[in-house]
């Protein structure tokens, strides 16, 4: 008599996966609600995958995808160059943060078709539940424990909640504009639509209320690539009429934007890096000389901070009360801890890995780009986000950023699925063999 033995169960191939797909579903809920919850569903991923008859075949089966190795060599360059670093503590801290580019090994591996619609389901539920539960705060209804310190944001950062609710924006137009559904279904989408642009200005991210009119051109130009007229026509009705219900309702946010200008140029024309833009501005100019004299290699891992430090308090005098105003801000930045920033990712990249660092994170974005994908919802999905996020990581939101750069790596990685052929795949293990 046959006995039941759970961990023979577990080890077959379908039973596995089937379990590994239904935790991809939980890891993709648990992205938009928890900064906990992903990295222990993430350990459970791994222990089952580990189960799994035939995961060797897997994973190289998944090194074999363009996108994987794109991730890989970029971490590759992380540790290498934080060899010789002159502070390894912080070192090993970059490469912490980077870790994330390796998780695209197991997605790739386990990810099966008849799932992503279920894992893209499951994000959309969880944004939905934090933009519902911000209206009841913006209204006084309700309140978080969990609140991330910034208005009416119930369990993320502003600039997870802002990045995210631009994808559901990105994903909520396409099913609008492309999908032929009942009028239920193409309602809820017009509602969550109208729902999720009023909270990007109702939650004060100013990065977010920017890219949103960068969203709304992006997805317009894939969807009605061959009719550039209508894409400027329906881009400038939607941006114009959210603006005017925004200036009407919450004059203040567009005051904010106008001030957020005028920082920046005030930064740039007069020199004046007080502001929040001026330090960003005077982060990215002190930064220069240093790339300058760094092409090619850059500084090493973690050593841009340091770097930059020192070049600024070479350049002005600290005793000078109006210089230590001046640039209060930026050496706020500098002793923010090992997780400090020069707050524009490109930056961070090529003064720690030079113009070499930057053509691998650029391959990373080219490899989605190109990625040959089943069908045309994944292929918009990939476009956009890597629109969205080439314009984004110009304000320092970059890898080790809460769960901004897990998503990344999460949603590119399910988007690139291809058919695994076991056969195929245990011949080719023997070959290497």
């Amino acid at each position: 008599m046959n006995k039941f033995l759970p961990h023979q169960w577990i080890k077959n191939e379908s039973n596995n996966l089937i379990v590994l797909n239904y935790l991809l579903i939980f890891y993709a809920f648990s992205l938009t609600v928890s900064y906990k919850l992903g990295g222990s569903l993430l350990w459970i991923i791994l222990i089952t995958f580990l189960l799994n008859e035939n995961f060797k075949q897997r994973i190289v089966f998944a090194l074999k995808n363009k996108i994987v190795q794109a991730c890989l060599l970029y971490f590759a360059v992380v540790v290498l160059w934080s060899i010789g670093s002159d502070n390894f503590e912080a070192a090993i801290h970059q490469i912490k943060k980077y870790k994330t580019l390796l998780y695209s090994i197991i997605f790739v591996a386990i990810t099966k078709k008849d799932y992503i619609e279920k894992i893209i389901l499951a994000f959309v539920v969880g944004m939905l539940i934090n933009v519902l539960w911000s209206y009841l705060m913006f209204f006084g209804l309700a309140s978080s424990p969990w609140n991330q310190g910034y208005p009416y944001l119930p369990l993320l950062h502003k600039t997870d909640h802002g990045f995210f609710v631009l994808i559901l924006l990105s994903y909520a137009l396409f099913r609008i504009i492309k999908y032929r559904e009942n009028r239920i279904v193409t309602t809820f989408f017009i509602a969550v639509f109208i729902l999720e642009s009023f909270n990007i200005f109702m939650t004060g991210s100013r990065t977010s209320m920017l890219i949103y009119f960068i969203m709304i051109l992006v997805s317009l130009l894939y969807i009605y690539k061959n009719n550039i007229i209508k894409v400027l026509f329906l881009a400038l009705c939607i941006t114009s009429i959210i603006f005017a219900i925004v200036y009407i309702f919450q004059p203040g946010v567009i005051n904010n934007l106008k001030n957020e200008l005028h920082s920046t140029k005030k930064s740039i024309t007069d020199g004046n890096f007080a502001s929040s833009s001026g330090t960003r501005v005077g982060l990215a100019l002190y930064s220069i000389p240093i790339i300058k004299e760094n092409f090619f290699f850059g500084v090493g891992t973690a050593n841009h901070i340091p770097k930059v430090k020192q070049y600024v308090e070479s350049s002005i005098d600290l005793n000078n009360p109006d210089d230590y105003k001046n640039y209060q801000e930026m050496f706020r930045v500098f002793s923010s801890g090992l997780g400090a920033s020069l707050h524009n990712h490109y930056i961070d990249v090529i003064v720690q890995f030079g113009i070499i660092g930057l053509i691998i994170l650029v391959n990373l974005f080219y490899q989605v780009y190109k990625f040959k994908y089943d069908n045309d919802l994944y292929r918009y999905l990939a476009f956009v986000i890597v629109s969205l996020t080439i314009v984004i990581i110009n304000s320092g939101y970059g890898f080790g950023y809460n769960n901004f750069d897990k998503f990344l790596i999460f949603i590119f990685s399910i988007l690139s699925y291809k058919n695994f052929n076991t056969k195929q795949n245990l011949k080719n293990i023997e070959t290497i063999k």
